[in-house]
């Protein structure tokens, strides 16, 4: 059986309900979240300069106050809160949009459980036989 998940677009945890996600976003909007060690912030700047320290580096939401320590991550964030293909980088207004186009474009194939994006048929397929 196929079981779909509902990933946050800001912290990426995932939820089996959308009704489940729908209550986490007001929430998890006012957070100061680090993805990579789970860690919460009580500033912007108190993440960015953990980001900074703990992570070598951190990567920039240009859309939002989001902060990330890995490249991946951001384009996950971009995926799932922005609509943003990660590939491409083209915008859409909505997440079902994204979807088609990512659908459509063969240079795309995502995961349908967590939404991560390979290169190849194979790619996918390995993933989800190892993952899910």
């Amino acid at each position: 059986m196929l079981v779909v998940v509902h990933p946050c677009g800001l912290c990426l945890e995932t939820f089996y309900e959308p009704k489940q996600l729908r209550a986490h976003k007001p929430v998890c909007s006012q957070r100061n979240f680090c993805v990579t060690c789970k860690k919460d912030y009580p500033t912007s700047l108190e993440l960015q300069t953990h980001l900074s320290q703990a992570h070598g580096s951190y990567q920039s939401c240009k859309f939002c106050d989001r902060h990330y320590a890995a490249q991946e991550k951001l384009d996950e964030h971009y995926t799932y809160q922005h609509s943003f293909c990660r590939d491409c980088k083209l915008p859409f207004s909505t997440r079902g949009e994204l979807w088609k186009h990512r659908m459509e474009c063969p240079d795309h194939y995502d995961c349908p459980l967590c939404g991560l994006c390979f290169p190849t048929k194979g790619g996918i397929s390995k993933h989800f036989d190892e993952k899910h």
